[in-house]
């Protein structure tokens, strides 16, 4: 999912019990804690956990932990080397992420009277400030994957791949990114039906049953933008199965790209469901990884926790790893992984995609035996309050996992049914998660996003 720094205010400030030169702040939600030579009574920017600053912005603001690389070689800053934003505990306070004054900007060029409320940005002036965060052994990963599939392929066959004609589904969307709960409760409108469910820590997938065409692939994506309208009028009507990960496609009738075999078993479980024409589901994968045996977000060890008592506390509630297992067994037959389904659209024969409402697609899954994420407590109709709604949502937070106790729920989904039909979902994370997930590096999901886009090098991998 994307990742953004944004430009907020700080609310509820209010003075650090442990230190006196610190205070405490929200900002979007996210509780931080600033310095006294922070301006916290104009617009600042906001960096949240499982983000990264670059070296310059680092280099600029003296934020290294390392005084050689500042910009003033006599100030330490708080930063590793990495320049990563990890939720933390400072002197008894949780930090969720790092909020500067929007001075901290000034290096990039940019006029900072143009920066307004809510405004997100990685890039400013075409200077990289912060991103995503990405391990480098994942980078590392991914791209010794992609070399050896390239090398497979001699010139010839690339040319010669360069105009085969290639399946399309042009129904087949991609999930949408799921924005932060707190960044947008103003495109919350009163009267919406709201429905909370855990959000899962696991690797997501969708699979459809779609009308299937082909198309030269030079063209594809062209055509796709400025004719997608005639290529269905004339396209056959047949249809075909597809499943993806977030990002990427299974190839029909070869195994899937990355040889996480436990998606072209779920293919295939899906289809001999026989799902209704124009149906795609979207769903999360969770467990072991029935390939090599392990578990699919990694495993955590609570000895890595540098915050004694929080070690303690994690150790005494999850033992001294954490597995996100969510009730799978490896020892046990057909329960290497579980799939929940999150939501599902219907495409209709002229091409336009519809989304189903929640009790369409808890019917639907029902009545096809598929699970779906847990809902918490009763879906409710939105009155406008904000700060009610926050309050219901991180009741569910920082708690363990409704569906396997043995560790931490990741957080909350957001579920926005509108009056005019539009649903649009929001995620709140845990603290502890977030916590927790500054000492994972694996993310199966940011190994897929790295690998190559060339669908006929994802066959045998």
């Amino acid at each position: 999912m994307s990742w953004n720094a944004i430009i907020c205010k700080l609310v509820n400030v209010e003075p650090h019990p442990e230190a006196d030169r610190l205070l405490l702040a929200q900002a979007m939600g996210e509780r931080v804690i600033i310095g006294l030579d922070e301006d916290i009574t104009q617009l600042g920017v906001l960096f949240s956990s499982e983000g990264y600053l670059s070296e310059k912005m680092i280099r600029e603001n003296n934020l290294s932990s390392i005084p050689e690389k500042n910009k003033d070689i006599k100030k330490k800053g708080y930063l590793g080397k990495n320049g990563r934003i990890k939720a933390l505990k400072f002197r008894g306070q949780k930090s969720e992420g790092l909020w500067l004054s929007l001075s901290s900007l000034e290096w990039t060029g940019v006029d900072l009277s143009t920066l307004r409320d809510g405004f997100e940005f990685t890039h400013l002036k075409g200077e990289l400030v912060a991103e995503k965060y990405i391990p480098s052994l994942i980078r590392k990963q991914a791209k010794k994957i992609n070399q050896k599939r390239e090398k497979k392929l001699t010139l010839a066959e690339k040319i010669q791949k360069s105009f085969e004609r290639k399946e399309v589904f042009l129904e087949f969307k991609e999930h949408f990114d799921t924005a932060y709960l707190d960044r947008n409760l103003h495109n919350i409108p009163k009267g919406s039906i709201i429905y909370l469910s855990s959000k899962l820590e696991g690797t997501s997938g969708r699979t459809g049953y779609l009308p299937q065409s082909s198309l030269l692939s030079p063209v594809q994506n062209y055509w796709n933008r400025a004719f997608g309208w005639i290529h269905r009028i004339i396209s056959s009507s047949k249809y075909e199965y597809i499943s993806g990960s977030r990002r990427r496609s299974l190839k029909r009738n070869r195994r899937f790209y990355s040889r996480i075999t436990f998606r072209d078993e779920i293919h295939e479980q899906l289809k001999a469901l026989q799902l209704p024409q124009g149906i795609t589901l979207y769903y999360e994968i969770v467990g072991w990884n029935t390939l090599n045996g392990k578990p699919i977000m990694g495993t955590i060890s609570i000895e890595k926790v540098e915050d004694k008592k929080i070690r303690k506390e994690l150790e005494k509630l999850y033992g001294e790893e954490i597995i996100f297992s969510y009730g799978c067994d490896p020892t046990k037959e057909n329960n290497y992984y579980r799939v929940f389904v999150y939501r599902a659209t219907l495409a209709t024969p002229d091409g336009k995609i519809f989304e189903l409402p929640w009790s369409q697609v808890k019917g639907f899954c029902d009545d096809k035996n598929l699970r779906t994420v847990p809902i918490l407590g009763e879906p409710f109709i939105y009155n406008g309050d904000r700060d009610s709604l926050l309050a219901k949502v991180n009741s569910f937070l920082d708690l363990p996992d409704n569906l396997d106790n043995k560790h931490p729920r990741e957080g909350v989904c957001i579920r926005v049914e509108k009056p005019n039909g539009e649903t649009i979902i929001f995620k709140k994370k845990s603290w502890i998660y977030k916590l927790l997930r500054g000492y994972n590096v694996v993310d199966t999901e940011q190994l897929e996003d790295l690998l190559s886009d060339d669908l006929e090098k994802m066959g045998n991998g």
